[in-house]
Protein backbone atom coordinates (compact mmCIF):
# COMPACT_ATOMS: atom_id res chain seq x y z
CA UNK A 1 0.00 0.00 0.00
CA UNK A 2 1.39 3.18 -1.28
CA UNK A 3 1.46 5.91 1.71
CA UNK A 4 -0.11 9.55 0.91
CA UNK A 5 1.51 12.90 1.80
CA UNK A 6 0.03 13.52 4.96
CA UNK A 7 -0.82 17.00 4.02
CA UNK A 8 -3.29 15.32 1.35
CA UNK A 9 -4.32 12.84 4.23
CA UNK A 10 -5.60 15.76 6.17
CA UNK A 11 -7.39 17.64 3.24
CA UNK A 12 -9.33 14.20 2.49
CA UNK A 13 -10.29 14.02 6.03
CA UNK A 14 -11.24 17.43 6.29
CA UNK A 15 -13.37 16.74 3.64
CA UNK A 16 -15.04 13.83 5.08
CA UNK A 17 -15.57 16.04 8.05
CA UNK A 18 -17.01 18.73 5.89
CA UNK A 19 -19.51 16.10 4.83
CA UNK A 20 -20.23 14.31 7.76
CA UNK A 21 -21.35 17.69 9.30
CA UNK A 22 -23.83 18.40 6.81
CA UNK A 23 -25.42 14.89 7.14
CA UNK A 24 -24.41 13.40 10.31
CA UNK A 25 -26.58 10.48 10.08
CA UNK A 26 -24.28 8.93 6.69
CA UNK A 27 -22.58 6.00 7.04
CA UNK A 28 -20.62 4.18 3.85
CA UNK A 29 -17.89 1.58 2.93
CA UNK A 30 -14.22 3.25 2.28
CA UNK A 31 -15.22 2.75 -1.07
CA UNK A 32 -18.28 4.93 -1.31
CA UNK A 33 -16.73 7.62 0.72
CA UNK A 34 -14.29 7.97 -1.95
CA UNK A 35 -17.12 7.78 -4.44
CA UNK A 36 -20.35 9.65 -2.94
CA UNK A 37 -19.36 11.48 -0.50
CA UNK A 38 -16.02 13.06 -1.51
CA UNK A 39 -17.25 13.47 -5.47
CA UNK A 40 -20.45 15.15 -3.56
CA UNK A 41 -18.17 17.31 -0.75
CA UNK A 42 -15.83 18.66 -3.82
CA UNK A 43 -18.85 19.53 -5.79
CA UNK A 44 -20.10 21.34 -2.63
CA UNK A 45 -16.88 23.15 -2.08
CA UNK A 46 -16.05 23.98 -5.40
CA UNK A 47 -19.55 25.12 -6.19
CA UNK A 48 -18.89 27.43 -2.88
CA UNK A 49 -15.53 28.90 -4.28
CA UNK A 50 -17.14 29.58 -7.38
CA UNK A 51 -20.15 31.48 -6.10
CA UNK A 52 -17.65 33.88 -3.85
CA UNK A 53 -15.75 33.87 -7.16
CA UNK A 54 -18.89 35.08 -8.86
CA UNK A 55 -19.72 37.61 -6.11
CA UNK A 56 -16.28 39.03 -6.13
CA UNK A 57 -16.55 39.64 -9.76
CA UNK A 58 -20.06 41.03 -8.85
CA UNK A 59 -18.57 43.61 -6.52
CA UNK A 60 -15.92 44.31 -8.89
CA UNK A 61 -18.24 45.15 -11.52
CA UNK A 62 -16.98 42.20 -13.72
CA UNK A 63 -20.13 40.47 -14.16
CA UNK A 64 -23.23 41.13 -13.78
CA UNK A 65 -26.23 38.86 -11.86
CA UNK A 66 -29.45 38.44 -13.82
CA UNK A 67 -32.45 36.93 -11.50
CA UNK A 68 -34.45 34.77 -14.17
CA UNK A 69 -37.87 34.88 -12.12
CA UNK A 70 -37.79 30.92 -12.13
CA UNK A 71 -35.24 31.05 -8.97
CA UNK A 72 -31.89 31.06 -10.72
CA UNK A 73 -29.19 33.09 -11.23
CA UNK A 74 -27.36 33.81 -14.56
CA UNK A 75 -23.94 35.76 -14.59
CA UNK A 76 -22.58 37.01 -17.55
CA UNK A 77 -19.85 39.92 -18.96
CA UNK A 78 -21.86 43.75 -18.02
CA UNK A 79 -23.12 45.42 -21.01
CA UNK A 80 -21.73 48.70 -22.04
CA UNK A 81 -23.49 51.16 -21.20
CA UNK A 82 -23.66 54.37 -23.82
Amino acid sequence: MRVADPDHIKSVASAIQRYLAHCPDASETAEGVARWWLARQRYNDALELVQNALDTLEEDGQVERINTGAGSVLYRKPHSVN
